[in-house]
């Protein structure tokens, strides 16, 4: 898995200061274009080369990408790629404004609008419903501009939360977000 910014957790466990996440998150946030709403993150030609030589070592058909928070938007822009079949967002939460923002350019825009009219590319995504960063209004641009190829699950919540998928991660039956990571599992299984 790639690792765009920051240190990843060694094996067998440890925590990441939040302070120094946000602080090397500052420190990058001119490679985010995180108030950029029409360009995609510049590392996705990046990681689109590097999904072409793990399908190609892997004898794999395509892959599964799944964005989370800061890196939510970079799936959608990978969804232009033939080889991703399972686009996931968890969370996408750039551009910080406007709160609409995808944070992808109009021509990758069109080129996953394609897909899903000539492929049938479904692209998921999940929030919370009281998260503050990522915003009712950006499923619902999303949902405006992908139609039918969209899936948008907000999931309800009582308190601010805001990861899905990553911090705290409790995956047992019954957790408000258990079916949902079943759900991302099943999206891959069934596209791959």
């Amino acid at each position: 898995m790639p690792v765009l910014y920051g240190t990843p957790i060694p094996e067998g466990g440890g925590t990441i200061d939040r302070a120094k996440r946000i602080f090397e998150f500052l420190c990058v946030a001119r490679e985010f274009h995180a108030l950029a709403s029409d360009e995609s993150g510049p590392w996705t030609p990046w990681l689109r080369k590097l999904l072409a030589q793990a399908c190609t070592e892997c004898h794999a058909k395509g892959a599964g990408v799944i964005g989370l928070c800061l890196t939510g938007n970079f799936a959608l822009s990978m969804a232009c790629d033939p080889q991703v079949l399972a686009p996931v967002l968890g969370e996408p939460s750039l551009p910080l404004w406007p709160a609409d923002g995808l944070h992808v350019a109009p021509e990758e825009l069109m080129e996953i609008k394609r897909r899903i009219n000539d492929e049938g590319l479904q692209v998921r995504a999940y929030r919370y419903a009281t998260d503050t960063i990522c915003k009712a209004v950006r499923f619902a641009k999303l949902e405006t501009e992908l139609g039918n190829g969209f899936q948008g699950t907000t999931i309800p919540a009582s308190q601010k939360v805001h990861s899905v998928f990553t911090e705290d991660l409790c995956d047992e039956s019954g957790r408000p977000r258990h079916d949902k990571i079943q759900e991302v599992i099943a999206f891959l299984k069934e596209k791959l």
